[in-house]
């Protein structure tokens, strides 16, 4: 909260600060895991501005029908809207294709 001086009193204005959230699907492409190499999970990382936000990561599984979101990050910095996308953690004998942005959500396909 910032604190003004208006017409010769207090006037407390509350800063508001815009968030937004960034959704990420996994979508196997391995013919219903044939070979039976399909990891029980993956990590994927946030990135904003090309630059890895510590502690950002998702861990999507079955269990959460590979999907899930960050949220409540800061949509601004310095007056800038941040650029977010995110990375996955390497999948052995999988290579992963990122389409998507932060506005409709990334999907990664292996």
């Amino acid at each position: 909260m910032k604190k003004l001086l208006t017409y010769g009193k207090d006037e407390t204005v509350e800063n508001i600060v815009e968030k937004t959230d960034v959704s990420v699907k996994k979508v196997w492409n391995d013919n219903g895991n044939q070979d039976g190499k399909r990891p029980r999970s993956i990590i994927v990382q946030l990135i904003a501005d090309g630059t890895e936000v510590s502690g950002k990561t998702l861990t999507l599984n079955a269990s959460n029908s590979w999907q899930d979101s960050f949220t409540d990050l800061p949509k601004y910095e310095d007056g800038k809207e941040i650029v977010y996308t995110v990375e996955e953690a390497k999948v052995e004998n999988y290579d992963a294709e990122i389409d998507g942005d932060q506005k409709n959500g990334f999907v990664i396909t292996n």
